[in-house]
């Protein structure tokens, strides 16, 4: 699943999702991230892969910073892993003029989730399912009642509730066939 495909920087993320068995929610298994340096991280339950041999630039040698917080490999800064609840994990990815990403490791249902907690550097070119959300305007929720709306997207409309998310935040949430609907099935 393409979550984030920017042709203007050349940076990319892409999904995979799974379904424990014996449960009827959808998870994220893996992302891979295309930084525009051409690092390819590959994240999972286990942790990041890097691979750093790129055709565009040669070899990227990791740098440890001094202070031994952050891990950079050509034009990515990996931050170290911070516990969380439930004996989770988390880090934050900072991408070289470009956005910062907070990925989370849950060992409950052995699932990894991402968000992008600073755009910038994103361009209004891009494409997959957060690339068009995070465009300013790209999508509206008009409040009908407390935590229940509707959210409009591209032409199409969804109920949506608020709620608290994995990260803590209230969200609007779209049940899994609107979604199909409003972004495409796959």
């Amino acid at each position: 699943m393409v979550l984030l495909d920017d042709p203007t920087t050349g940076l990319s993320i892409e999904g995979e999702l799974f379904t424990p068995s014996g449960q009827g929610k959808v998870y994220f298994a893996s992302f891979r991230l295309i930084t525009p340096f051409k690092i390819f991280v590959d994240i999972n339950i286990d942790g990041f892969r890097y691979n750093t041999h790129t055709l565009r630039r040669g070899k990227a040698i990791p740098k440890l910073s001094d202070d031994h917080i952050t891990t950079q490999f050509g034009d990515i800064i990996v931050g170290k892993m911070q516990k969380t609840a439930h004996g989770g994990q988390r880090a934050t990815i900072k991408i070289e003029s470009g956005p910062s990403i907070e990925i989370q490791f849950v060992k409950k249902h052995k699932n990894v989730n991402i968000r992008i907690v600073d755009p910038v550097g994103i361009s209004s070119k891009a494409g997959g399912i957060l690339g068009k959300l995070i465009s300013p305007e790209s999508y509206q929720v008009h409040k009908i009642v407390e935590n229940r709306g509707l959210l409009y997207f591209d032409g199409k409309m969804a109920g949506a509730k608020l709620q608290h998310h994995a990260w803590n935040d209230m969200c609007w949430y779209v049940a899994k066939d609107d979604a199909e609907n409003l972004f495409g099935k796959k």
